[in-house]
């Protein structure tokens, strides 16, 4: 059980949480909750990490022995770790780390508007 906020894990997960570059930097974000958990498993998503109290529900409990057998580090920390490293007011008890995914900028757009040489910049309020 990891009990110290100075643990390298640890460290990462409250950086990923408080600055964007790192999140880039280190190619993670952070999820919270068992029900957001569920939703990563339904799509089949990579998560790196696992964070988890040992207060966890018993569903919650089977949520982290799954995302184990699917490859994930998984870590039980304290109470005081826990709340640390949450990013809410009241921990859900549970943390993953996921690889951001990879968009191509073609994929983030279905539809685009290219304005070339436009006459009037008052007419863009009308588009």
């Amino acid at each position: 059980m990891i009990t110290s906020t100075t643990n390298r894990n640890v460290k990462l997960v409250r950086a990923l949480q408080t600055r964007r570059r790192t999140r880039w930097e280190q190619g993670l974000f952070v999820i919270e909750g068992v029900r957001l958990a569920y939703e990563v498993i339904a799509e089949g998503l990579p998560v790196h990490s696992v964070f988890h109290t040992d207060t966890l529900s018993e569903r919650g409990k089977g949520l982290v022995n799954t995302l184990a057998r699917h490859g994930a580090e998984v870590y039980m920390v304290s109470e005081g770790v826990m709340k640390a490293a949450s990013d809410t007011e009241s921990h859900p008890g549970i943390l993953l780390t996921l690889q951001m995914p990879k968009i191509s900028p073609i994929d983030m757009f279905n539809f685009a508007l290219v304005i070339d040489r436009l006459p009037d910049p008052e007419h863009q309020q009308t588009i």
